[in-house]
């Protein structure tokens, strides 16, 4: 990072935006500034490789977005005429995350309009491709997006390419934990922890086949032959994959994805349209990688991924049933609750339905949060960059219900919201239902709660409370009392505050002299 900065720091000074009329160091050191001297570097990085040239450059700092255009680029370094092998793109787009997105690492790539000079394909390492007759290669668009959540170190990848008369790749990987790890061994290189959830590989015909099957013997090409043809070649390399001893689990593996390959080419000599390779195990039991043990051992791969091919499209991975999604558009209360989550779940995620944001809430709100503290958690976070003041109370109800992660949502939440939204989606004094507790100390536990939204936030209890125990002795309560007003002086709510403190105040007061408070404190020594 201190490189990355330095560099930035040293591009920006020889930038032309340095020259311009900049009217003091804030403009400097601006977003747009830093970003620009940032892509500025990596060009000059890349011009130390090969040949790069470009006609313009975007910058956009609110999405975080550079774009470069008309980019041209050879391999070979030294050449300025770029007549022979050359590589052109109309557009080179590079997106990260919002500077506000403090939870989320996001990088996407996208690329349009690639084409490769026909010179290069007669040259390593593109050659290969002339025995497909190709006398261009095109691809319309390459994309790869990269989204890395931090508190919970999941991650997901998505790159997709489309080849102009061959077809298109996808890769889509999710991970339930990835982290660097440390090195090992003599290597100072360091070692991916990797937990995954599930990985596909998809081919998608489009023009591919017609081309690679002439190339071919009839006895692969040839749906009655080729099948049992192309098992047995895999079945061949067996032992040299799984080597003398496999493990059981090894040799399951393998074995199915045998059956797998068999079957999948049956159903593609017949209709050659896509194929499809699929992680087999349950993704709800992620499976932590080995990866330094696949060099030595590649037959624990069939065990750990237990792969599966096959020429069906990608599924969703949460596939709404039509009968319950219609019930859900004319009448969801004839759906039981689990019916109402499973699908309200599939269109507020996208993921299974077209994504339905209010026809989701509409499902899901009302429905018992026992036992499922995530639901109010997925609204929140859903509605958290639409609308914050309705998220607010359903990120209020996620942390009542214990979900991992509501509490840091309020914090996230409440700085775009006013007071006025703040306190009225709280509870208030109205909702005092809690018996007196037997020490200051657990008054001062419950002030904390609802200080920090254990409790579900709320500013009013947190006072009431911390008043009442500072009174009966508990001096941490006085510190709380002021976390209190730094809070509201942070948010910008210390006027509203101010005139709320005064019914609390009294409330305090009233219930010390009637219920005579520290009497009960003393008689519970």
């Amino acid at each position: 990072m201190k490189q990355i900065i330095t560099a930035a720091v040293l591009a920006l000074a020889v930038s032309p935006g340095y020259a311009q009329d900049l009217s003091g160091w804030s403009d400097i050191f601006s977003p747009r500034q830093v970003l620009t001297a940032i892509v500025q570097y990596g060009i000059f990085a890349v011009r130390t490789q090969t040949n790069m040239t470009y006609s313009g450059l975007s910058i956009d700092p609110v999405e975080n977005r550079a774009t470069i255009y008309d980019v041209v680029i050879t391999p070979v370094l030294g050449r300025s005429d770029f007549a022979t092998c050359h590589f052109s793109m109309d557009t080179i787009s590079i997106k990260g995350s919002p500077l506000n997105e403090s939870s989320t690492i996001r990088i996407g790539i996208e690329v349009s309009g690639y084409k490769v000079s026909p010179a290069c394909i007669l040259q390593p390492p593109l050659s290969d491709l002339a025995a497909l007759r190709l006398e261009k290669l095109e691809m319309p668009r390459m994309s790869i997006d990269l989204r890395y959540d931090l508190p919970s170190g999941q991650a997901s990848v998505l790159a997709y390419t489309i080849v102009e008369g061959l077809g298109s790749v996808t890769v889509d990987a999710d991970f339930h934990y990835l982290a660097a790890g440390p090195a090992r061994g003599l290597s100072d290189i360091p070692v991916p922890i990797a937990s995954l959830s599930s990985m596909s590989f998809q081919i998608e015909d489009g023009g591919l086949w017609n081309r690679v099957s002439p190339l071919l013997s009839e006895q692969f090409t040839n749906p009655a032959t080729g099948p049992a043809r192309v098992a047995s070649i895999l079945n061949s390399f067996r032992p040299t994959i799984l080597g003398e001893a496999p493990s059981l689990a090894s040799s399951q593996g393998f074995d199915a994805f045998a059956q797998s390959v068999q079957t999948a080419a049956e159903k593609f000599l017949v209709s050659p349209k896509q194929l499809l390779i699929t992680t087999g195990f349950d993704p709800a039991d992620p499976v932590l990688l080995d990866l330094t043990a696949y060099d030595t051992n590649p037959g624990q791969l069939f065990a750990d991924l237990r792969p599966v091919v096959s020429v069906l499209p990608v599924s969703a991975k949460r596939a709404a049933s039509l009968d319950k999604l219609r019930a859900a558009i004319t009448n969801y209360r004839s759906l039981n609750d689990a019916e109402r989550r499973e699908i309200g779940l599939a269109l507020l995620t996208g993921e299974g339905a077209p994504r339905n944001l209010e026809l989701a809430i509409e499902l899901l709100s009302g429905l018992p949060t026992a036992g499922e503290p995530d639901t109010s958690f997925q609204i929140a976070q859903a509605l958290a960059s639409r609308t914050p003041a309705r998220a607010y109370s359903y990120a209020i109800q996620a942390s009542i219900d214990g979900a991992v992660g509501a509490t840091a949502l309020l914090d996230e939440i409440e700085p775009k919201l006013d007071a006025e939204a703040i306190f009225g989606a709280q509870k208030g004094l109205d909702d005092l239902t809690q018996d007196m507790p037997n020490s200051s100390g657990e008054m001062r536990e419950l002030a904390a709660r609802y200080f920090d939204g254990r409790n579900g936030r709320s500013y009013v209890l947190a006072s009431y409370w911390a008043r009442l125990a500072a009174a009966a002795g508990d001096r941490a309560s006085l510190y709380l009392l002021n976390d209190i007003e730094d809070r509201m002086a942070a948010l910008g709510a210390t006027s509203a505050w101010q005139k709320l403190e005064v019914p609390i105040a009294d409330r305090a007061v009233a219930d010390w002299v009637s219920l005579d408070i520290l009497g009960q404190l003393e008689s519970d020594q």
